[in-house]
């Protein structure tokens, strides 16, 4: 944290930094209010408009382009750069405009009919045979020969289709704006200032803020978040761990409630990741971005806590039934723990939409990856969560876990026991047996969460198991799904072939009621506004797209009213009394055949006074869903169940055991039941060889069986390696940003970090391999497939084409051999023809279109595309200019309808005279989508595999890296053992290799080494034995001259015959006796010191130690002595004696520290952590001075006036022998505190 102090800004400039852009970001932020808004929405929307205006300006003034594109003389390149443009360009003749035009450019629109017969000017028009609204720009242009040219602009506005496909605006797909039918104040206007159309804002606003905006927000806070970590930090440091994770705690959960009810930092509900149609299972967890937010948060807490805690005491649990209390509690907390997260985590896969479907790779969204990242970072806060609480389990209950396990399991079964009815018991079972085998595993030495030394194979251990655990709770609520998915499967196709209850259709013409019908009844009576009419009818109605519908209106004199099919009335009226039977409502059905039904809707419509106004009736059939694929993706919605997609299902419906002709036959259904099949129960599963089936008995004698293609170990397989891989880059992703943070702007711990070790080198260079490879592999694999497939589209194509051009062929010749002017255009050949084409495309799953030479289509086998102008009648302009300019024999080339992307091949229909009669197009629709689920299908396989590489990778690097450096390893043990006094051993070394190398020089340096301490320990104990004695001589010398004087001064006395021989007898021998001591003093100092070595270990109780000083200190001196010591036994292996010795020595220096002071206070602490006992002596003397510091601990060295400088030094072999050490702080004028660190033996 210092460090980071330095390379960092200060916190608060952090602080400071958040507020800065998050005030900037305001700028940036047009959409103030909401009229801002709208304005810079019109404006928009304007300015696109103003621009396709001046585009079809500039194309129109073009003479020179005109008159090449009209006389059929414009370059490709001149074709493909109007083609491009936004705006669809046409020229037609004036005279001759009906028949077609001359030039256009795309097939996305076509002028409507009422546009060549207005002047010219700018027109908003809604196509009604049409996807949306347009701007028409008309500008008619002189030609020759009097006959002027019409060009015409279309200007996409907004796609509006009769579908699912969303609305939206070409210049932007996320306008907050619609277009009004009435007038507003909002008008947009055209270049030359005439009102065109009006908009009104959006209810509901759906498009995010500005992107610059969300970037500096985003920035803002994640400064916010460092400062908010620092400060937390700094507050833990200054007043302790616990006030600064409370204040942790309390900033973040302010924050994150004001997030919850304000748009702080943004309006979070704008993004789809927080969208709860999506995911949402609690109040708390309201989207899966709340859910990513709050488990960031709580790993965050975790983590805080996790290293800090160690230095709190919080492990320092009092003995006996207080301390098994708590770890009950703690047990508590570990299943309520476990219980939410693997709730939480199993919600995600069976409370979302999300899809975790990995073996269908293309299914899966941007969620799935945001859901896994989730899930990843709650299994680390979960693990880190448990690395906390298992070391004070284990104090708690004194290293027997058996106690946990029994607390834990009645805990579980305790809340188990309220839960009996909920449908997750056996899953709640399952997490507590999963929690009793994490907490055993979590105590292997090898594996174990608080093993401080975890190698890299314990971090895939963990990841493993973690992997595998989630992978079981998203399988088990994925099976769940899905079978509750094929349940609604069989209850839609019991409602489709059950002619009592068609709710579709039911739906569909719920609002055709008699007060509509009634008020727009005269429109029916025009041609042009019952054509408009109906349509708008058959669009709103929603029919199911399964159904293919025909509206018949009748007068009240029963006469037709412009329908499109013969029937009369009396047919329909008959068909009703003679054959039909009631649904519901105004609904019949008619039985065709077996289990084939047509349906009829009947509404007689009357007026105020009931007089009736005439009769609707609405004739619908179930179609094939193979034979719509086109129609079912453009009219995708999503309530459309999964076997309706295809591909994942094989269905059958079974009437009195006889299977029906609708059955999807992937799978070999049998054709007829035994009785013994028919089931028991309303739903019934069973099991086959590779496949499940749903049994479903539906009233009557129905019975419906849903089949899917078993894939449970490849699901399993590849689900794990997602969520694994997932690990492993969140791993990596962590490492990085702690590495950024540790680097900052320093160059030096830069290239520190950079200065991998060899084991890193070889971990790095295989991983970095496996990556490597398996982009180069999936990359070039991918585009293999493509170019594959691409290629074997078009020779499907091609052979399609040829059967359709052989066949059509010969339908040409036989025409012509009728007669040669024919055409293959009247209605007689138009129907055969259509035939023709209809069988082609039934035959080989393509659809066919049939245009004639001048670029129109004629037949198509795919008549809704066409009928709902999803695409203009007009031939590709691209298409049709390689066939008609450039002749070409066959064209292939990639179109787009919509939202899907196709590859479509064309050839021209000639001949036996080489004369050109139509122009045949083969678009194949599917062509994208096989082309993903190929993709999908390798990507399953290949991120399998690579998963698996990668676990293989780890243990291979693994492998290498110990066998590599552990030769260094014990080279560099060795080096480490090497000691001038004692005995080093050469290291042995059979292989021939670079190592070898080396340990023959180490070997060699072993052996100089031998001779050159040899010597030095000769010369080091001379020099040690005059030390001794020069110090031996200092100390005894010291006594000595006050003897001498003394004896001396006798003699005198004695000589002189003093009177007070006697007396001074007495004292000198009194001082004689003194000095006797001291030397006795100084001799046993020395002996004790040169003794140290010589230790008795045994197994004893250090805090016995401590209070048998306490006891002889407490009364001993002018002061107070206080102890501070851990609960319970604190065992330690060491001499007693001289422990004893030990901490009397630093307990005396305390008191003599204290001198002159006053009242003499020490304090005698205890601190366990981490396997040490700390013991910390504080006085509050003066201190110990800053030049004496470095030499307190050097035998000889006092800083009183008197002793042999030995004490400390002694204390400090005494606590090295022992294994642990010793170390001081001081403050001058404040006192000094001696730290004392031992090992432990329990």
């Amino acid at each position: 944290m210092k460090k980071l102090n330095h390379i960092l800004p200060k916190p608060h400039g952090w602080l400071l930094g958040a507020v800065s852009l998050y005030l900037l970001s305001f700028l940036f932020t047009p959409r103030i209010s909401p009229i801002n808004s709208l304005n810079a929405e019109i404006k928009s929307l304007e300015n696109y408009i103003h621009a396709r205006e001046k585009e079809f300006e500039e194309f129109s003034s073009d003479t020179s382009l005109i008159n090449k594109v009209v006389n059929k003389g414009e370059t490709i390149a001149e074709l493909e750069r109007l083609t491009r443009k936004t705006t669809g360009l046409f020229i037609f003749k004036e005279s001759s405009w009906a028949t077609g035009p001359l030039f256009w450019s795309n097939q996305r629109s076509y002028p409507p009919d009422e546009i060549f017969t207005l002047p010219d000017t700018t027109y908003f028009k809604q196509l009604e045979k049409g996807n949306g609204f347009y701007i028409c720009i008309k500008k008619t242009l002189p030609g020759k020969n009097g006959d002027s040219i019409i060009t015409i602009g279309m200007v996409p506005v907004m796609y509006h289709y009769f579908s699912d496909l969303p609305d939206k605006f070409e210049h932007d797909a996320s306008a907050n704006i619609l277009i009004s039918g009435i007038t507003t104040d909002y008008p947009i206007k055209s270049n030359s200032g005439r009102t065109l159309f009006y908009v009104s804002p959006k209810s509901r606003i759906d498009k995010p803020s500005e992107n610059i905006s969300i970037y500096l927000r985003l920035a803002a806070m994640i400064l916010l978040v460092i400062y908010i970590h620092l400060m937390a930090e700094r507050t833990a440091i200054r007043f302790g761990f616990w006030k600064g994770l409370i204040f942790l705690f309390i900033v973040l959960f302010s924050l994150r409630l004001i997030s919850y009810f304000f748009p702080f930092p943004v309006n979070m509900r704008q993004f789809e990741l927080f969208d709860p149609s999506n995911y949402a299972s609690s109040e708390i967890h309201r989207s899966l971005g709340d859910l990513l937010i709050n488990a960031c948060l709580f790993s965050w807490l975790i983590l805080f806590s996790l290293h800090k805690l160690q230095r709190t005491g919080f492990y320092n649990l009092p003995a006996g039934r207080i301390g098994k209390v708590i770890g009950s509690f703690a047990s508590l907390s570990v299943v309520a723990l476990t219980f939410i997260i693997a709730f939480t985590i199993r919600s995600i896969a069976a409370h979302s939409t999300i899809s975790f479907d990995v073996i269908n790779f293309f299914s899966l969204s941007p969620f799935t990856v945001f859901g896994f990242i989730a899930l990843a970072i709650l299994a680390v806060g979960y693990y880190y969560f448990m690395r906390i609480m298992t070391p004070l389990l284990s104090i708690a209950f004194d290293n027997n876990f058996y106690p946990v396990y029994l607390v834990i399991a009645i805990a579980g079964l305790t809340f188990l026991t309220f839960q009996v009815n909920d449908p997750l018991l056996p899953f709640y079972i399952f997490v507590l047996g999963w929690l009793i085998i994490y907490i055993w595993l979590s105590r292997l030495n090898k594996f174990g969460i608080s093993n401080q030394g975890q190698t890299m194979a314990g971090a895939l251990f963990w990841i493993f198991i973690f992997s595998v655990s989630i992978t079981a709770i998203i399988i088990d609520a994925n099976r769940e799904k899905e079978w509750q998915n094929r349940i609604n499967i069989a209850n839609k196709i019991d409602e489709r072939t059950d002619p009592t209850s068609a709710k579709e259709l039911n739906v569909a013409f719920v609002w055709l009621d008699n007060d509509f019908l009634a008020s727009n009844f005269y429109r029916f009576k025009d041609p042009d506004q019952a054509a408009l009419l109906r349509d708008s009818i058959m669009h709103k109605g929603a029919f199911p797209i399964n159904y293919k519908s025909h509206l018949y209106l009748f007068d009240a004199d029963k006469r037709s009213l412009f329908n499109e099919d013969p029937e009369s009335y009396n047919t329909i009226e008959t068909v009703l009394t003679m054959q039909a039977k009631p649904s519901e409502g105004e609904l019949y059905y008619v039985e065709k055949g077996f289990d084939k039904y047509t349906y009829i809707f009947e509404r007689t419509i009357k007026n105020e006074n009931q007089k009736i106004l005439g009769y609707l009736f609405i004739v619908s059939e179930l179609e094939e869903y193979d034979k719509e694929v086109l129609v079912a993706k453009l009219f995708r919605g999503s309530e459309n169940p999964d076997f309706e997609k295809g591909g994942i299902y094989s269905w059958a419906t079974y009437f009195d055991r006889r299977l029906s002709v609708d059955a999807k036959n992937k799978y070999p259904f049998p054709t007829s039941l035994d009785q013994k099949d028919v089931p028991k129960e309303t739903i019934e599963k069973r099991v086959k060889t590779n496949y499940t089936e749903l049994w479903y008995k539906a009233k009557g004698n129905k019975i419906i069986v849903v089949a899917r293609k078993k894939a449970d170990a490849l699901e399993a397989i590849t689900l794990f390696s997602y969520i694994f891989c997932v690990f492993l880059f969140l791993v990596a992703f962590f490492n990085l940003l702690l590495l950024l943070l540790r680097m900052g702007g320093n160059v030096k711990e830069v290239r520190r970090i950079l200065e991998w070790n060899i084991r890193t080198q070889i971990h790095s260079t295989i991983i970095f391999i496996s990556i490597l490879s398996f982009l180069i592999i999936g990359v070039s694999t991918i585009s293999f497939f493509i170019l594959r497939y691409q290629q074997g589209n078009r020779e499907k194509l091609s052979r399609t084409m040829e059967v359709m051009m052989n066949e059509m062929g010969k339908r040409l010749v036989d025409r012509l051999q009728l007669d040669d002017k024919l055409a293959i255009y009247d209605s007689v050949a138009n129907d055969d023809i259509q035939d023709l084409v209809n069988d082609v495309a039934e035959i080989h799953g393509v659809d066919v279109n049939v245009y004639d030479t001048i670029g129109s289509l004629h037949v198509t086998s795919q008549p809704v595309v066409y009928r709902e102008s999803f695409i203009s009648k007009e031939m590709h302009p691209e298409a049709f200019y390689y066939l008609n300019r450039e002749h070409r024999v066959v064209h292939v080339q990639q179109e787009k309808l919509a939202h899907i992307s196709y590859m479509s091949i064309y050839a021209p229909l000639r001949g036996s005279d080489g004369v050109t009669y139509a122009y045949i197009n083969i678009p194949y629709f599917l062509s994208q989508q096989e082309l993903k689920q190929e993709i999908s299908n390798f990507l399953v396989t290949i991120i399998n595999l690579n998963a698996f590489i990668f676990l293989v990778s780890g243990v291979i690097a693994l492998f290498i890296t110990n066998r590599v450096t552990r030769s260094f390893l014990l080279i560099s043990e060795k080096m480490q053992q090497v000691n001038l006094g004692q005995t080093n051993e050469e290291i042995v070394w059979k292989r021939n290799d670079e190592i070898g190398d080396l340990v023959r020089e180490y070997n060699k340096m072993v052996r100089k080494l031998e001779v050159s301490a040899d010597a030095l320990k000769k010369s080091e104990r001379e020099g040690a034995w005059r030390e001794m004695a020069r110090q031996v001589a200092h100390e005894i010398k010291n006594p000595l001259t006050p003897m001498k004087l003394s004896i001396q001064f006798l003699q005198k006395s004695i000589d002189n015959n003093s009177e007070n021989v006697k007396e001074l007898t007495g004292k000198v021998a009194k001082t004689l006796v003194e000095q006797i001591d001291h030397l006795s003093k100084i001799a046993f100092d020395f002996s004790q010191f040169a003794n140290i070595g010589n230790t008795n270990i045994e197994t004893f109780d250090i805090n016995e130690v401590i209070r048998s000083l306490d006891n002889l200190y407490k009364t001993g001196h002018e002061g107070e002595l206080k102890l501070q010591t851990v609960p319970g036994k604190v065992m330690v292996r060491a001499d007693k004696t001289q422990m004893n010795r030990l901490f009397t020595n630093l307990i005396q220096n305390a008191i003599e520290a204290c001198n002159g002071k006053g009242k003499c206070n020490i304090e005698l602490k205890e601190v366990r952590t981490d396997g040490v006992i700390q013991i910390s002596i504080r006085d509050n003397g003066e201190g110990i001075p800053q030049e004496m510091q470095s030499k307190i601990f050097i035998p000889n060295f006092t800083t009183k006036s008197s002793g042999t400088g030995l004490g400390l030094a002694m204390c400090k072999g005494i606590a090295e022998q022992a294994g642990g050490k010793i170390w001081f702080e001081t403050k001058t004028g404040e006192g000094s505190t001696f730290y004392v660190e031992l090992p432990v033996a329990n």
